[in-house]
């Protein structure tokens, strides 16, 4: 069972992202349909479509997976949204391996995307996603949670990786 903390000052201060994780997977999927089409009127390319069904596949997976992460968010009685504080650390599931599973499956759904739409260039837009969710996302968020948790999460950090 993940410690729980009581709502103090110190807690209850909420992480002041630029942009919601969630959001900024949605743009990055924005542009990577912008830049692939813009691409294939000068250059079309194609990784084969064959890669569809794995493409297919890997969105499922994406899906589901963070469909668990929200459920071991609710059992552990904290918050999901990154404007609302962070009540507990949680270390189950996906999260004994990865600091961010939730981040890693929207990544695999992009990958998913790029399968699914037979777009290469979609991959080089799934690289600046990679390095924005980490750079505006991720490395505040880690910066929130040693401010709240402590050494609690300086351990926890100290365990698990922060992608895979």
């Amino acid at each position: 069972m993940p410690e729980r903390i009581p709502l103090t000052e110190k807690s209850s201060d909420r992480l002041d992202l630029k942009i919601l994780p969630l959001t900024l997977c949605l743009y990055m999927v924005i542009l990577g349909i912008i830049a692939n089409w813009l691409a294939n009127l000068v250059f079309p390319m194609s990784i084969g479509g064959s890669w569809g069904v794995l493409g297919l596949l890997l969105l499922l997976v994406a899906f589901r997976g963070v469909k668990w992460c929200f459920r071991i968010f609710t059992a552990a009685n904290t918050n999901t949204n990154t404007t609302k504080p962070a009540l507990a650390i949680v270390e189950d599931g996906p999260y004994r391996y990865s600091r961010n599973p939730m981040y890693v499956c929207y990544a695999l759904g992009y990958a998913g995307l790029v399968l699914l739409m037979d777009s290469p260039v979609m991959l080089l837009v799934l690289a600046y996603f990679i390095y924005l969710m980490t750079t505006i996302i991720i490395e505040p968020e880690e910066a929130y949670l040693e401010r709240t948790f402590g050494q609690k999460y300086l351990d926890y950090k100290q365990k698990v990786r922060r992608w895979i």
